[in-house]
């Protein structure tokens, strides 16, 4: 087991628990299944899920040395789940990563560190960030991230102990 290992499990596990909550307090947490009138519902099968977060990794390249893990386990295999679960998940590991990159290599390595703020600065462009957080958590996640630019990792680092 390499070092970082751990570290990928817990990314996961801890994204999912974030995005999770985040749904729950959207109210979002369920679903009627397809709706009478033949449109789509807004709600995804499990393996619809997985696939997305599949999908999701290509858009979304992790640190060096790192790798997105299977999709985690303990899921309703017959649940329903909001559209874009499977992206939020994938974007929360990509976010770790990032977060944890620049924090290796802030003090060690300019210009990966660098490469690591410029990702994480544009992060609040991406679509799948603007769509599962809400305002407020955006507002937290954007300060961070301008505090990093000022040198301060204080809030990264906050974020990246959640991972």
């Amino acid at each position: 087991m390499t070092d970082r290992e751990p570290r990928r499990r817990g990314r996961v596990m801890a994204a999912g628990l974030i995005i999770g909550a985040l749904l729950l307090q959207a109210g979002c947490s369920g679903g009627t299944g397809p709706s009478t009138d033949g449109t789509d519902d807004g709600f995804m099968t499990y393996s619809q899920v997985v696939d997305e977060y599949n999908t999701a990794q290509a858009s979304l390249p992790l640190a060096p040395g790192d790798q997105y893990p299977p999709f985690t386990e303990g899921y309703d295999q017959q649940g329903r789940y909001e559209a874009m679960y499977g992206k939020s998940i994938a974007f929360g590991v990509y976010m770790c990563s990032w977060e944890e990159e620049w924090l290796n290599t802030r003090t060690a390595d300019a210009g990966r560190a660098s490469k690591a703020l410029g990702i994480l600065q544009a992060m609040p462009d991406n679509p799948i960030f603007k769509a599962t957080y809400d305002d407020d958590l955006q507002a937290e996640i954007i300060a961070a991230f301008d505090k990093a630019a000022l040198g301060d990792p204080s809030e990264v680092q906050s974020w990246a102990d959640a991972c």
